[in-house]
């Protein structure tokens, strides 16, 4: 046993902390679906792209 002692937790926010976040986690929050959309569109358009690429062609 080394003996230490739990201190505080410097990472634990305050409560009055919580309502501005709250505000920003709102808008982040959007912020952050819109990219995860445009991100997934990307995505499914290289899948069909590559998905039609093989139907025409032929193999990858």
């Amino acid at each position: 046993m080394d003996g230490t002692e739990p201190g505080t937790v410097p990472y634990v926010r305050d409560a009055a902390e919580s309502a501005l976040i709250m505000a920003a986690s709102r808008e982040q929050r959007a912020k952050n679906l819109r990219t995860g959309l445009i991100l997934a569109s990307v995505v499914l358009a290289f899948f069909f792209g590559v998905m039609i690429k093989v139907k025409l062609v032929g193999g990858i």
